[in-house]
């Protein structure tokens, strides 16, 4: 995978803002609906939308801000993750969707209670 795509991501870019992407549907093997579909998902563990970086489908929508850690956990829904495949030579060489690690959130969820003890 290539390195960047964990900080897009959490920079509302990638996987957190699939709808504004018309060309990445066909290149990831997906379709634009499903692309839609996912954005929607990530609209439901965001803390909020932002109010200038918007998508212009679904009717304008601000693109998700910031991850609910404890939504993350009791909807069990994490947070999708845009990544590229890079081959021997340095070239990328595919495309496509993953998710962030339960875990990852577990861990922050029990950091935070211990931090707030």
């Amino acid at each position: 995978m290539a390195g960047e795509s964990t900080i897009n991501d959490t920079a509302r870019l990638g996987g957190l803002a699939k709808a504004g992407t018309s060309g990445l549907p066909s290149y990831q093997g997906g379709i634009p609906e499903r692309m839609m579909e996912a954005n929607l998902e990530m609209y439901g563990i965001a803390t909020a939308e932002h109010s200038y970086n918007t998508i212009r489908v679904p009717g304008f929508r601000g693109v998700t801000v910031g991850i609910a850690v404890v939504t993350v956990i009791i909807t069990n829904t994490t947070p999708l993750m845009d990544v590229g495949v890079i081959g021997k030579g340095g070239r990328q060489i595919g495309a496509g969707v993953t998710r962030k690690p339960l875990a990852c959130f577990q861990a922050a969820v029990e950091a935070l209670a211990e931090e707030g003890s």
